[in-house]
């Protein structure tokens, strides 16, 4: 019988076999690689997406909440007097703010992204309302600087940890008398178990509408406070040298303190963020619905800008409203805008992608050339010391200011 005998491989034969297989296995990793890139990168983007749905959502809802349960504005005009007719009494904050229910800041020091890239220039924003409670007290009495609550069943008072929060000494108390007048009075302390809270200055008695008459029973009380969204750097102790992490911070303000902010309220919102800008509004000017000209005219307070691009023509620090404007082509016809006439306000809010993407060369970003005010900016330098860019993803959404509109209906 004949048997076949078995024949093995040839060492050239077995260096093909091996030679293939490293190629098969260089390529399979790199398209595993490539495809676990585009996987993360695209991961990345929705997370980032995510969380600016997120931020938005806490900005356009203390946005539209500006002004609730507050005034438009407690500032005073040259004589002293509140600008708001409905306010009688206002407390003495710090300088170098506007008091009003939206302000707008321009940072221009080292530590905002504006030095870093031409393109970003992130505002902050700085809102007045009842933020700390929404809930409305009543008093029992009122006796020099004390304001008693009343308690009990039906009295809405809260717990004493709640209690202590509410009537910070860095919010304000507003008191509105009987003929429905705001007083608001800086608080100086609290104490929960007689209900008590007490305020810089002497309620003043009743003296026309102004004032409280008798014992000061049954007036409504609630508490508001200063909240400024802002762009904060990120110290990221794992990565120490990397100056260009960016966290979306919600803090409240002490008025009474220059205007420093309260760091047991400081609440990062939106981490890895780029950008925060403010535009497109709308003003109620007057009975006719007339918008205003939007031509430049030198002749009136050297306007260089028309009011609907430019928010902070009204609302920025340093500012000195009521702005004057005019309606047509009719100099004559002049009005004066401020905060109270702010209808809407569009906020845009860009967050990049944690990493860099090493596919994306840095000549294929904006090259250091803006791509234009308010347009999207579709990459930035996170670390300029490595190749790729981070991907930004903006979002935008206009916001009705209710209370401001509802209060000041024509």
């Amino acid at each position: 019988m004949n048997y076949r005998k078995n024949r093995a491989m040839t060492f050239v034969e077995l260096l093909v076999a091996m030679t293939i297989s490293i190629m098969l296995m260089g390529a399979t990793y790199f398209i595993a690689k490539a495809q676990f890139g585009t996987t993360q990168s695209q991961q990345e983007v929705m997370d980032a997406l995510r969380t600016s749905r997120m931020a938005l959502s806490y900005l356009k809802n203390d946005i539209a909440a500006a002004g609730f349960m507050a005034s438009p504005d407690l500032s005073t005009d040259g004589s002293g007097k509140p600008v708001d007719k409905d306010v009688c009494t206002i407390p003495t904050f710090s300088p170098n703010m506007r008091p009003a229910a939206i302000q707008l800041i321009q940072p221009n020091n080292s530590p905002y992204l504006g030095n870093y890239n031409q393109n970003i220039r992130p505002m902050s924003i700085v809102l007045f309302g009842a933020y700390p409670s929404h809930l409305t007290f009543r008093t029992d009495h009122i006796t020099g600087t004390n304001i008693f609550l009343q308690q009990g069943v039906g009295s809405n008072l809260p717990s004493r940890a709640e209690f202590n929060r509410i009537f910070s000494t860095h919010h304000i108390i507003r008191l509105l008398n009987q003929n429905n007048k705001m007083i608001f009075l800086q608080i100086t302390g609290r104490d929960y178990t007689s209900a008590k809270v007490i305020v810089n200055q002497v309620i003043p008695s009743a003296t026309g509408n102004c004032g409280v008459t008798g014992f000061g029973r049954s007036l409504s009380v609630n508490v508001d406070s200063f909240v400024r969204y802002r762009l904060k750097m990120k110290q990221d102790q794992n990565q120490p040298s990397l100056k260009n992490h960016y966290v979306l911070v919600r803090e409240e303000l002490d008025p009474f303190s220059a205007w420093a902010p309260v760091t047991s309220t400081i609440l990062p919102i939106a981490d890895y963020a780029v950008d925060l800008e403010f535009y497109d509004f709308i003003f109620d000017m007057d009975l006719t619905g007339k918008d205003p000209d939007m031509s430049t005219n030198s002749t009136l307070n050297n306007w260089t800008q028309n009011p609907y691009a430019m928010p902070e023509s009204v609302l920025m620090k340093g500012s000195a409203p009521p702005v004057t404007v005019y309606l047509g082509s009719d100099s004559t016809k002049n009005i004066s805008i401020g905060p109270k006439d702010l209808r809407f306000l569009t906020v845009k809010l860009s967050v990049r992608t944690r990493d860099e993407d090493h596919s994306i060369l840095y000549k294929q970003s904006a090259g250091g050339n803006s791509p234009g005010k308010h347009n999207p900016i579709p990459y930035f330098d996170a670390d300029p010391t490595t190749q790729g860019l981070a991907r930004v993803v903006s979002l935008l959404s206009k916001v009705e200011l209710t209370s401001i509109a509802g209060r000041n209906m024509k």
